[in-house]
């Protein structure tokens, strides 16, 4: 009696884990399946798609890390440079340490 309830309870869990496809959105039958949609939209955001097949050499409005990686060693040695002045009122934090600053009531 336990072997064959074993073996039902066997089959009926089998038949619940195979329905699961029947619940998944993208198992459904009919349903719109995103096939192959990721490299389209990235090729539709790059300036230049062939960009996506070979990167390109050092030219005219592009970088090869040369200026990145300069500015990064200035940082590490503390010699930033100065940013110049964009016209753009500066931005200070001005916190009393109260309530209104903390957002609370």
């Amino acid at each position: 009696m336990k072997k064959n309830l074993l073996i039902i309870s066997g089959f009926l869990a089998a038949a619940l884990v195979n329905g699961c496809a029947l619940t998944e959105p993208d198992q459904r039958p009919g349903e719109w399946h995103p096939l192959g949609l990721n490299p389209v939209n990235i090729a539709a955001m790059v300036v230049d798609p062939h960009d996506l097949v070979q990167g390109n050499a050092s030219g005219e409005g592009k970088s090869d890390g040369h200026m990145a990686a300069a500015a990064i060693d200035r940082m590490h040695k503390g010699k930033l440079k100065e940013l110049g002045d964009t016209g753009v009122s500066a931005v200070k934090a001005n916190s009393t340490g109260g309530p209104a600053a903390t957002g609370g009531n």
